[in-house]
């Protein structure tokens, strides 16, 4: 019975050919990036952190209050790698690994935000993965939600002329409604 089974698999020579020229073939290890340094520039308009890669980067960017994690897919640090000090809204960096993942994880004032992109290699330099953090305008962080601001209008009879556009530059004023009597 069992040379049965061998003589009709026609897939097991192939597999065991397959497996004898990957023996032959020496193995290597590729990363997608190798992170090699970090810097930082702060002024009054903003923070700028800048992770430099040796190849294209697999990221995703959140932040949670004062936490922002990068985390870089098949990424390692290389052995000159070093935490910048630190600047503006920035506060620090720690990494950590998470099987074949890289996860950087950054100390940053709460009260930013952030916008992220990446610049690939020109003049002999490597990629590039900028993050600049923006400090929250205080009173517009103060200000209540649009939301809530809805919420504490009456109840009465109230009719919009149009409905309110909340952009950052009028969040600091109240929605213009127009009050009608019943007919």
């Amino acid at each position: 019975m069992r040379s049965m089974l061998i003589r009709h698999d026609n897939r097991g020579a192939g597999l065991l050919a397959a497996v004898a020229l990957g023996l032959s073939v020496p193995c290597v290890v590729v990363h997608a990036a190798d992170v090699s340094q970090a810097r930082v520039w702060a002024d009054a308009s903003h923070t700028r952190v800048v992770l430099v890669a040796s190849g294209p980067l697999e990221y995703r960017i959140t932040q949670t209050g004062g936490r922002m994690v990068v985390d870089l897919g098949d990424s390692q640090l290389t052995s000159g790698f070093g935490s910048p000090s630190a600047r503006g809204l920035f506060r620090g960096m720690t990494s950590a690994r998470h099987g074949n993942r890289l996860q950087l994880t950054a100390a940053i004032d709460p009260a930013s935000r952030m916008k992220s992109f990446v610049l690939k290699p020109s003049s002999g330099s490597d990629y590039r993965l900028v993050i600049d953090l923006y400090p929250v305008d205080a009173a517009l962080a103060a200000a209540p939600s649009p939301g809530a601001r809805l919420a504490a209008a009456p109840v009465a009879s109230v009719r919009q002329s149009s409905p309110p556009a909340f952009t950052a530059a009028r969040e600091s004023r109240p929605p213009v409604a127009s009050l009608r009597e019943p007919s």
